[in-house]
C-alpha cells in the first residue's frame, strides 16, 4: 500500500474495515494492511470463515491484536 509521504495508511489508532474480506483480493488487502501495521481489522463477508480461509485468518490474528469477521453483504 502506498501514501503520500508522512501519512501512514495503516494507523494503528484506527479500525479497518475490509469489503469482500474473506476473498482473495480482501484476505491480500487485509494482510496488506496488517504488514503496514494495522492492529484492528474487521473482514465482511457474505460467506463465513471456512477451512479454505482458516490458515490465513490464523496468520492475521498473530500479527494484529483484533481481527473480526461478520457476515455483511454490503449491497444491501
Amino acid at each position: 500500500m502506498t501514501a503520500l509521504p508522512g501519512w501512514n495508511v495503516a494507523d494503528a489508532k484506527g479500525t479497518w474495515i475490509v469489503s469482500g474480506g474473506l476473498g482473495g483480493l480482501g484476505l491480500a488487502t487485509a494482510t496488506e494492511l496488517a504488514q503496514a501495521g494495522a492492529t484492528r481489522l474487521v473482514l465482511c463477508s457474505r460467506r463465513p470463515d471456512d477451512a479454505d480461509t482458516g490458515a490465513e485468518l490464523a496468520a492475521l490474528r498473530r500479527r494484529c491484536e483484533d481481527v473480526r469477521v461478520t457476515a455483511l453483504d454490503v449491497t444491501n
